[in-house]
């Protein structure tokens, strides 16, 4: 049975973690939605080992996993495979809105850059990994 309020279906929705945006280098590089209890930079590291490209994480900020399939739902069209996403200017508004930039972490970059990036007048990664 796959009731909506099941305990575990309520504690995954109310566990807080961090939604993270990663993305492979390259100016049309996928960009993952995902979710993780621990640091998004461990996540990074993670994932990069089994990467054959750069990955560099775009930004992160608290969420649930809730958070990420209601992203991942909304960003269903621009979905390339599994959690990866093309970097189309509907997903790139979805990470900065999630972000909140005053606040969050994005990449080291200002609001400026992020609306260069939106109109296609710069790329967004410019930050390399944590180590």
């Amino acid at each position: 049975m796959n009731d909506k309020n099941t305990p575990s279906r309520v504690a995954e929705v109310r566990h807080q973690g961090s939604v993270y945006f990663i993305q492979a280098i390259g100016h049309s590089g996928p960009i993952k939605v995902g979710y993780t209890k621990a640091c998004p930079h461990k996540r990074l590291a993670a994932l990069q080992i089994g990467s054959p490209v750069l990955l560099m994480l775009l930004c992160s900020g608290p969420g649930t996993l809730a958070d990420e399939k209601r992203i991942h739902r909304q960003l269903s069209e621009h979905r390339r495979h599994g959690e990866w996403f093309d970097p189309a200017p509907a997903v790139l508004q979805v990470v900065h809105d999630f972000c909140e930039f005053d606040d969050g972490y994005f990449a080291g970059q200002s609001d400026r850059r992020f609306d260069d990036a939106l109109s296609g007048a710069a790329p967004i990664w410019r930050v390399s990994p944590a180590a």
